[in-house]
């Protein structure tokens, strides 16, 4: 009897501790705050101006000193917080409703430098004035820890697969 629970406790002693390991990896960490992006680029009807600024601001917050955001066929980059601010509201104030999912999701870590890669496919679907639409594109994230928490180095748009880019 004394052996099967002492099995017992080492069974779960185990089982604990593995998921104290998963939850605190940075591959967990890093496909949740993806999570966290995408869900703030969600809408689910009208915001009102103070919404609208408090989910852009929560956005602009998640990227790093000196990030890059480009996408391609486009000739721009963004390196300026404001400019990515104005970019993030123009695209969510435009659309009465969106939703962000993601597919072909991979996350490349490299522990030592303190940075990851992060690769996806996005759908965009949602309704703006002129109906509703979506967009699929192909996206590259560099992450960077700062001060222990990942942010996005670099976003860049690799390929639009549908729709086009900005505007359903």
């Amino acid at each position: 009897m004394d052996v099967k629970r002492i099995v017992a406790a080492v069974a779960l002693l185990a089982v604990l501790a593995g998921t104290w390991a998963w939850w605190k990896s940075d591959r967990r960490r890093l496909g949740a705050r993806l999570d966290e992006v995408e869900a703030l680029f969600e809408k689910g009807g009208p915001e009102d101006q103070l919404t609208s600024f408090g989910r852009t601001r929560q956005i602009v917050a998640l990227f790093a000193p000196g990030f890059v955001a480009s996408a391609r066929p486009y000739e721009g980059t963004i390196t300026d917080s404001q400019q990515l601010a104005a970019v993030v509201m123009r695209y969510r104030d435009g659309a009465e409703r969106i939703e962000v999912g993601d597919s072909e999701r991979t996350i490349e870590l490299d522990p030592a430098r303190g940075t990851a890669g992060t690769t996806a496919v996005f759908a965009v679907r949602g309704e703006r004035p002129g109906g509703p639409g979506g967009e699929r594109f192909r996206a590259r994230i560099a992450w960077v820890r700062v001060e222990g928490e990942w942010r996005i180095q670099e976003f860049e748009v690799l390929e639009v697969l549908e729709g086009s880019l900005l505007g359903f």
